[in-house]
């Protein structure tokens, strides 16, 4: 950083590094009263009646006779009392003499100059110059004006008043400015800063991770290189890294940590994912480039925080405690206090997070969240999703405790309504010089660890921030996500681990898809409100519970409010109950597991022990016997594949048995089985193969040796073909008695699974929604249709599904490939409604189909769900938009349809 090298430098230390001088004031066209050093060898006093030598030179010129630094007497003044002389070099807290204490208490201003040793150096009330050289150092400048000079080494410097210029060094160096205009300057290495009380001080961290703690009146603390913890002291502005003003290219990668001190603070990022922990009081935090965040986490009472409110460049007072008049730039992620708390987002998407190069508008480097910035933060990982390597689509939202209300604004948010934000100084073992064990120690606050710095009990170099995702403890709380538009713009699904997606499903959607976890309630631009209620991946049927976890899980029902009811998969029942409400049945499987197996139970080659046949039975090949005979047996009296052993061995050499299956459908299979070896010798075995393709076979395992029943699992990819094969080929075994058994083969391929999750939706009262999309399987719906129990304005939703972007509009291309309704008991008073559907997926679309039973039934036939929505769909060419279309009330010709001509507004 040019300021910091510029406020680094003087004539001195530009005469130093170009001459053999080493210790020079600071002041260099100043006479220091005396020149004082560790190593009294080089130093020269004149006025103390010391000489310089034959030609002034203080060490010995080896090219000469004369012995130059003879005359150098290292003469110390002499002054004082006889128990206070104003030269201590022996340390009184130390037994025996010292050669590594020099302590000055007089009134001159001198040089003190330590050696490559550890030096114990004590100025007085002078404006004193003070160098520690190579070393871990302790150095007190004392009162006046001070330059102090730590150089390499882990030094402890304090300052006991005056308007000092402190230079730690490379290494990893404490620094108490004390009172007084301050100017510190860390270096190198990684550094503890403390101001004094006094304003106009300043920092420069220098490169390293360092740890600044200022105050309320300090000029400018700036971090420069590393990842920095800046506490208090932000009053006029602290960049975290070098302060780019000008070009703000954000070129340092620093991931700095800024705490508030309750008034006004200005936090300035810059490159790097940043973590601002906010305060009572006014405050602007600019993040500029990298994914940046604000927490509340020491507030204490709730907040109110807007991302989207921006900064204004003035120059306006502290204004009394309300959080709400924080101002922010660039800031993606925001956490909440352990009160209620009210968190809005920035209205930044995927196009304005880019790089300003690629016409993004957040950060010269944009403000992606990577994958370092997700390992960075313990806990973090879980809340983008497994497997998620980069976010930069929206915020993250995080409430804490507390019953908090959120809102995402623009952009495709990440939302949860319990976790926090917490970031930590960690204490690690001395020789973790990486941080990568446990921490032993954590603290909040620099000021914890003060006491302990300072008696160079904790090096800095052991410390390093700590950042974690935390859950809240508060019981009973309710977090609402609140949404800009009315509730029926929206629309609700979920995800495999019971996320909830949230998609403003118009044409100008002001908000965007948030993903939501444990929220309690989603809040709309009327007031109205869902309660959420989430299933779990099983069957939520209340059928008897079976499997551990139960496979059966209790039916969802809902309250007498409005609720927004979500299956995930399974075969799930849910009842909606009073209210409006939407019922939303989730997906069946993924994918399913066939298996084929062989138990061996009988003496058969065509065993089929699985839940799926072989493609083939066992076919032997180089052996003489049959089945139940021969080298290779299928041994029904063992209930085992026996591989036998004899004499000559040429009969008992090479024989094989091979048997196929169909996995073409298959992405993975695993192979499990039993072996249990018997005497073999040296070069005897059975070797374990497979092949994919049905012909290239590899070897998963060779069997030899003496032991007992050992269980096997190989794993297998793919591509897999319609013949894949297992095979076990033997060597020669030339003894009787000897052999190898194989029990209970199984291979188990994993299959996309069909539409078979059928969900139970019953309505009840109001007028409920009816979710559905793509894979939710085949679904009944239980709507009643007199007029006391159901509603007027029932509807199902089909979701269609995004297949590509309109060049015209710029908005998803959403189709619907196949539509029919009709009455499965046409021209009588007790039929269903079935409503088939299919959406495109390349080919291998799979038809659903929706079942409204007995929506026919009685005299007030078709009434049970009243509408269809597909929101914003097209098919066969027509535009479906976002209306809800009647479903027909008339038999038709016996055929019940689906009215796309007639439609009504939501």
């Amino acid at each position: 950083h040019l300021f910091g090298e510029m406020e680094g430098n003087s004539f001195a230390a530009m005469i130093m590094r170009n001459t053999d001088a080493t210790h020079l004031p600071s002041d260099v066209f100043s006479t220091p009263g005396l020149i004082l050093e560790v190593d009294r060898t080089r130093q020269y006093n004149p006025g103390l009646g010391e000489t310089a030598g034959a030609d002034g030179i203080l060490e010995d010129d080896p090219n000469t006779a004369v012995n130059e630094a003879a005359d150098n007497l290292g003469i110390d003044p002499v002054g004082g009392g006889l128990l206070t002389p104003h030269v201590v070099r022996n340390n009184p807290a130390t037994a025996g003499p010292d050669t590594n204490y020099l302590r000055y208490s007089g009134d001159e201003h001198v040089l003190l100059g330590g050696t490559d040793s550890a030096d114990i150096i004590i100025a007085s009330i002078g404006d004193d110059t003070i160098f520690g050289d190579v070393g871990n150092d302790n150095l007190e400048g004392g009162f006046g004006n001070d330059i102090i000079n730590g150089g390499d080494g882990d030094d402890i410097i304090r300052d006991a008043g005056g308007d000092d210029n402190i230079k730690g060094g490379s290494g990893n160096d404490a620094i108490h400015a004390g009172p007084g205009l301050d100017l510190v300057l860390g270096g190198a290495g990684q550094d503890f800063v403390i101001l004094g009380t006094d304003m106009g001080s300043e920092i420069f961290g220098g490169e390293g991770d360092d740890f600044m703690l200022g105050n309320k009146n300090a000029e400018r603390i700036l971090g420069n290189e590393g990842n920095d913890w800046i506490e208090t002291g932000t009053f006029d502005g602290a960049p975290g890294d070098n302060f780019d003003e000008i070009f703000a290219h954000d070129e340092i990668d620093g991931h700095d940590v800024f705490l508030g001190d309750g008034g006004f603070d200005e936090f300035i990022g810059e490159g790097g994912d940043d973590i601002f922990v906010g305060s009572p009081g006014r405050g602007k935090m600019a993040g500029m480039s990298g994914f940046d965040w604000a927490t509340y986490k020491n507030n204490a009472q709730g907040v109110n925080a807007d991302l989207s409110i921006p900064i204004v460049f003035d120059e306006a007072p502290t204004l009394p405690q309300n959080t709400a008049l924080d101002e922010f730039e660039s800031v993606q992620g925001l956490s909440g206090t352990r009160f209620n708390d009210v968190l809005s987002g920035s209205n930044e998407d995927a196009a304005s997070l880019l790089p300003l190069s690629q016409g993004g508008g957040t950060g010269y480097l944009g403000s992606a969240l990577d994958a370092q910035g997700i390992a960075m933060i313990n806990g973090l990982q879980a809340v983008v999703g497994a497997g998620v390597t980069s976010f930069a689509a929206g915020d993250i939202i995080l409430g804490g405790d507390g019953s908090d209300i959120i809102q995402g604004n623009g952009g495709d948010d990440i939302i949860d309504g319990d976790k926090w934000l917490d970031v930590q100084i960690g204490v690690f073992a001395l020789g973790d010089t990486n941080h990568t064990g446990a921490p032993i120690r954590l603290v909040n606050s620099m000021k914890e660890l003060t006491s302990e710095v300072f008696a160079g009990l904790i090096n800095p170099g052991q410390l390093s921030i700590v950042r974690t995702i935390r859950t809240g403890t508060t019981a009973g709380d309710i977090d609402t996500a609140r949404y800009v538009g009315l509730r029926g713009e929206y629309a609700f699904s979920a995800t495999a681990d019971g996320q909830v997606i949230v998609t403003h499903a118009i044409e100008d959607a002001l908000d965007g898809s948030d993903q939501l976890r444990n929220i309690e309630r989603v809040q709309f631009a009327d007031g109205s409100a869902l309660n959420i209620i989430v299933g779990t991946p099983y069957n939520d049927n209340g059928a008897p519970t079976q499997g551990a976890p139960p496979l059966n899980q209790p039916v969802l029902n809902g309250t007498a409010q409005d609720d927004l009811i979500l299956g995930l998969a399974g075969t799930d029942v849910l009842n909606g109950g009073a209210g409006n409400d939407i019922l939303v049945g989730g997906a069946g499987a993924n994918t399913a597991v066939n298996t084929y197996g062989d138990n061996f139970q009988t003496g058969s080659n065509s065993n089929n022990d699985g839940s799926s046949n072989f493609a083939s039975n066992w076919a032997e090949a180089g052996d003489s016997g049959g089945t139940t005979t021969g080298q290779i047996r299928i041994d029904d009296g063992n209930n085992v594949l026996r591989f036998y052993g004899g004499t000559p061995a040429a009969s008992f050499d090479g024989a094989q048995i091979t048997r196929t299956m169909n996995l073409a459908t298959a992405t993975s299979a695993v192979i499990t089985y039993t072996a249990n070896p018997d005497g073999l010798d040296a070069g005897e075995s059975v070797q374990v193969q497979f092949a994919a393709n049905g012909t290239t076979f590899v070897t998963l395992q060779t069997i030899t040796g003496d032991g007992g029943a050992t269980p096997y699992s190989h794993t297998v990819t793919g591509p897999f073909a319609a013949n894949a094969a297992i095979r076990f080929v033997t060597s020669a075994i030339n003894a009787a008695g000897e052999g190898v058994s194989i029990d209970d083969l199984v291979i188990s391929a994993t299959v996309p699974a069909a539409n078979t999750g059928v969900d139970t939706l019953n309505g009840g009262l109001g007028d409920d929604t009816y979710s559905f999309v793509r894979g939710d399987g085949n679904d009944v719906i239980n709507e009643a249709v007199n007029a006391t129990s159901g509603g007027t304005a029932d509807r199902i939703s089909i979701l269609a599904q995004t297949t590509g972007i309109d060049p015209l509009t710029d908005l998803p291309i959403q189709t619907i490939s196949g539509l029919s309704a009709f009455d499965n008991n046409t021209g009588t008073n007790n039929g269903d409604l079935v409503i088939n559907y299919s959406l495109p997926d390349g080919a291998t679309s799979v038809a659903q189909t929706i079942t409204v039973a007995g929506h026919f039934n009685g005299n007030t036939a078709g009434t049970g769900v009243e509408r269809i929505n597909f929101n914003g769909a097209t098919y066969a060419g027509y535009a479906l938009g976002a209306d809800d279309y009647l479903i027909s009330r008339l038999d038709t010709n016996n055929n019940r349809t689906i009215d796309l001509s007639a439609s009504t507004v939501n």
